[in-house]
């Protein structure tokens, strides 16, 4: 099982921000659960290709290469503004 968080602006794209996927084979690098979560959200998509969206698994930020693995916890995180 994998435990998916979208924050801010990410969530209220998705129909879930909080939920769990089950680990398959196919979930084994980020960009394919990227894929999988933006199927039909085509605006979650264009801020998962923003390279100010940050991710973490596990409470560790990593980039898209990062592989996955059965347990893990990861985070999208939307760019942040202010001053």
């Amino acid at each position: 099982m994998i435990r998916v968080l979208l924050f801010g602006r990410l969530g209220d794209l998705h129909d879930q921000p909080d939920l769990r996927l089950p680990w398959t084979s196919e979930l084994t690098k980020l960009r394919n659960l990227a894929d999988q979560l933006a199927v039909n959200h085509g605006q979650l998509a264009r801020e998962f290709d923003n390279p100010q969206t940050l991710i973490s698994v596990n409470h560790t930020l990593v980039d898209w290469d990062h592989p996955l693995q059965d347990g893990d916890e990861v985070a999208f995180l939307p760019p942040v503004t202010g001053g």
